[in-house]
C-alpha cells in the first residue's frame, strides 16, 4: 500500500490521500506548495519538501508557451556520437532550446542558481498559488502591479520558495539597493506629492479648486501606491492631501452656508 498523507492549510486538515491522489488534486488547485503534509497528523512540513507529491513541470507546461521558434537556436551538434567537450548530458537536455542569451542567472539569500529561460514559474498572491508561467509572464504582472516584491515565487530547479525581491530578472541588484536605501520603496508617487500642494493651496490661494484637485490626486495617489504593492512611497502625502482637500472644501461649503443664511436673515 502507497504511503498517505495528511493535508493541512490555515489549520484546516484533510485526508489522507496517496500521492496520485494529490497529483489529481494539485491539478485542479486545491493541494498546493503552500500546504503543510504530514504521514502520521502530527509531525508536519512544508509541501515544497516533497517534490514527489506535484505533478511534474514539463507535464503541465502548455506548448503553446515554448518560445517562439525565430527566437531559438539549437545546441551545438554532437561529433561522432559525442557530447560538445565540457556539457553534460543533463546540460544538454535542459538547454538544448533557448532563447538567445538564455541561461539566466537568479540570486537567492543562500546560494546562486541558473535557471532556464523557458523555465515554468509559480508565485502566490495572498494564499492561493498560480502558475505555471514564463518570466517575461511574471515581468508582465510586475509592470501591471499584480505581482508584488514580497509575493513568492518557485520553479522546479529551486529547493524552496523566494520572494521576487530576490530574482534578478525583476529585480536588478542596482534597482534594489535604490529600493532599500528609500525604505523599502522603488520611489515616491508624483501623484502623491501633487495632491499635497494643491490642497495646501486650496487653503490660501485657489479656494475650492485648488482643495478638489487635491482630493482627487490623492485618491490617485493611493491607488496607484496600492497597485505597485506598496513598492511605491507617498502614502503619507497623498493621505495628508486629502485631509487637508476634504477639510478645504468642508470649510468652503461652511462659509457659503454661512453667508446664505447672513443674506436670507438681512433681507428678511
Amino acid at each position: 500500500m502507497s504511503e498517505q498523507y495528511h493535508i493541512r492549510l490555515k489549520g484546516q486538515v484533510q485526508g489522507p490521500f496517496s500521492v496520485e491522489e494529490l497529483h489529481d488534486l494539485a491539478k485542479r488547485g486545491r493541494f498546493s506548495r503552500l500546504h503543510q503534509v504530514s504521514t502520521d497528523g502530527v509531525a508536519w512540513e512544508r509541501a515544497t519538501k516533497h517534490p514527489q507529491l506535484f505533478p511534474t513541470l514539463a507535464m503541465q507546461m502548455p506548448q503553446a508557451q515554448l518560445p517562439p521558434a525565430g527566437d531559438l537556436h539549437l545546441a551545438e551538434p554532437e561529433v561522432a556520437g559525442e557530447p560538445s567537450a565540457g556539457v553534460s548530458d543533463a546540460a544538454l537536455s535542459d538547454n538544448a532550446l533557448q532563447p538567445a542569451g538564455s541561461a539566466a542567472h537568479e540570486k537567492t539569500a543562500s546560494h546562486e542558481k541558473t535557471v532556464a529561460a523557458d523555465a515554468m514559474w509559480y508565485y502566490t498572491q495572498g494564499a492561493e498559488e498560480a502558475g505555471p508561467v514564463l518570466m517575461a509572464d511574471l515581468q508582465q504582472l510586475l509592470a501591471a502591479g499584480k505581482l508584488s516584491a514580497h509575493d513568492m515565487l518557485w520553479t522546479d530547479s529551486m529547493v524552496d520558495w523566494v520572494e521576487a525581491n530576490t530574482i534578478a530578472e525583476l529585480f536588478p541588484p542596482a534597482s534594489a539597493n535604490s529600493a532599500s536605501f528609500a525604505g523599502g520603496a522603488s520611489g515616491k508617487s508624483k501623484m502623491a506629492t501633487t495632491s499635497l500642494v494643491l490642497s495646501i493651496l486650496g487653503f490660501f490661494c485657489i479656494p475650492f479648486f485648488g482643495s478638489l484637485g487635491g482630493v482627487v490626486c490623492g485618491h490617485l495617489a493611493r491607488n496607484e501606491i496600492r497597485a505597485s504593492g506598496n513598492t511605491l512611497g507617498g502614502s503619507g502625502s497623498a493621505l495628508t492631501g486629502l485631509v487637508l482637500g476634504y477639510l478645504g472644501l468642508s470649510l468652503l461649503l461652511l462659509v457659503i452656508v454661512i453667508s446664505i443664511i447672513v443674506i436670507l436673515v438681512s433681507s428678511s
